[in-house]
């Protein structure tokens, strides 16, 4: 039985990825920046890796707190890794949808203990056009 419920578990976990990779990753960086904040957010992570201030994001030598400092270090981690490009820039936000989705169906498995309800919960939030959006 404990075999089953792994084996269940396992396929759930494996659509949620699936559904991630194509939702989130999938042609990540092949979009330009296209709004200011993005532009922005872009300059706050570059400056943050440039001057190696990663305590005060700064935004024209101000410090810019209209954010979390944990988004701009993501996004400066994924850049030096991945380059300051677009696929970089947009790597950490990508990870936390996937990992928040992750999440969503653990914490609704625990509460529910219904497998069905909780992959039907986390789909319906991966493809809601707004969660995709952001």
């Amino acid at each position: 039985m404990s075999k089953k419920i792994f084996s269940a578990k396992f396929a759930d976990i494996a659509l949620i990825s699936l559904l991630s990779f194509f939702l989130y990753f999938f042609m990540l960086g092949s979009i330009p920046l296209t709004d200011r904040d993005e532009g922005l957010y872009a300059t706050v992570s570059a400056t943050m890796e440039r001057t190696g201030d990663y305590i005060v994001p700064k935004l024209i030598e101000k410090p810019f707190d209209d954010k979390p400092v944990f988004t701009f270090w993501l996004t400066a981690f994924f850049s030096k890794l991945f380059g300051m490009n677009e696929f970089g820039l947009r790597t950490g936000s990508a990870f936390c949808a996937f990992f928040l989705l992750l999440a969503m169906y653990h914490m609704l498995l625990f509460i529910s203990e219904d497998r069905l309800f909780a992959i039907f919960a986390v789909l319906a939030t991966g493809l809601t056009p707004l969660y995709t959006a952001v």
